[in-house]
């Protein structure tokens, strides 16, 4: 009995210490948009050094899930892109979801983001 207690503490401190319950991977998104993303993911630093030069986040609203750690942030970017009707192979990183359509690549999220950008100045 000791034993289990003892386990069942320390998961919760795993938990607690490994970020669980984060915005990073929390899978609640009051915004509605999400970008995913990885951390070894080269186009997806295309999108960060282009949200970060013009101030995107101060301008549009969108929760950042991280995928390769998260399976919970994995699972729901899939569940998105069955939403969207994209083959599960297809399915990669950068992926934006704006709570009614699909972009997937750094090219086309930039260009959503520019849009988005000019059109509320």
């Amino acid at each position: 009995m000791y034993k289990k207690i003892l386990l069942s503490v320390f998961l919760l401190a795993l938990l607690v210490t490994t970020g669980a319950g984060c915005s990073s991977t929390n899978t609640s998104t009051p915004n509605g948009k999400i970008l995913f993303f990885r951390d070894d993911c080269p186009h997806c630093k295309n999108v960060e050094a282009y949200v970060e030069k013009n101030d995107v986040r101060s301008k549009i609203s969108y929760d950042l899930l991280e995928v390769k750690y998260s399976r919970a942030n994995s699972d729901l970017m899939v569940a998105k892109a069955k939403i969207c009707n994209i083959p599960l192979d297809q399915v990669g990183v950068p992926f934006f979801w704006d709570s009614s359509q699909c972009i997937v690549g750094d090219t086309p999220i930039i260009d959503y983001f520019d849009k988005q950008i000019n059109t509320t100045k």
